[in-house]
């Protein structure tokens, strides 16, 4: 099988991080000027969520690892500041892609999500907690800010998985 590492593009992560900046700014000005508990509510939340992705994204810029690793052990996801790291080939399932106010995300379908989220930080298991509460999969790769063609890596995706009959099994029984 095909191993493929893709490098973090600095563009898009540059480009991830000004915009942050700017929602953080937004939101800390709705919390300035709120005339409402709800305009308030909704400045606090986005400070804290988007000051939280923004400053977890800055040490990004300087990491040498690859974005997103995918080889005959599994999937390794540093591709944001929310990646879970390893997973392995036995813990995936299945994988969709999702194209999502233009970017594309990679949901993975695991075997048991709160067992992978255990083995990262307390933070990033709490975002990836809220990911079905936003219609999205717990285990999401977000593909912005790396150089691939999407559906290319759905189908490498898919054949590490097509090697592994009793993930066919356990699809048709669902």
């Amino acid at each position: 099988m095909n191993s493929v590492s893709l490098p973090h593009n600095r563009t898009k992560q540059l480009l991830t991080l000004g915009g942050g900046t700017l929602l953080t700014s937004a939101s800390i000005f709705m919390v300035l000027v709120a005339e409402s508990v709800f305009v308030l509510l909704g400045g606090v939340v986005g400070t804290l969520l988007f000051g939280y992705f923004t400053l977890r994204g800055i040490p990004h810029l300087k990491r040498k690892e690859p974005a997103l690793i995918i080889d005959e052990t599994g999937i390794t996801d540093h591709t944001m500041a929310l990646g879970v790291g390893h997973i392995p080939w036995s813990e995936v399932l299945g994988a969709e892609l999702h194209k999502h106010y233009g970017q594309f995300l990679l949901e993975l379908d695991v075997v048991d999500y709160r067992r992978l989220l255990l083995r990262v930080p307390l933070g990033k298991r709490l975002v990836a907690r809220l990911n079905p509460l936003l219609s999205y999969n717990p285990i999401t790769l977000v593909l912005s800010t790396v150089d691939v063609a999407a559906e290319e890596l759905l189908e490498l995706v898919e054949a590490h998985l097509e090697d592994r009959p009793w993930v066919a099994r356990h699809n048709e029984a669902l």
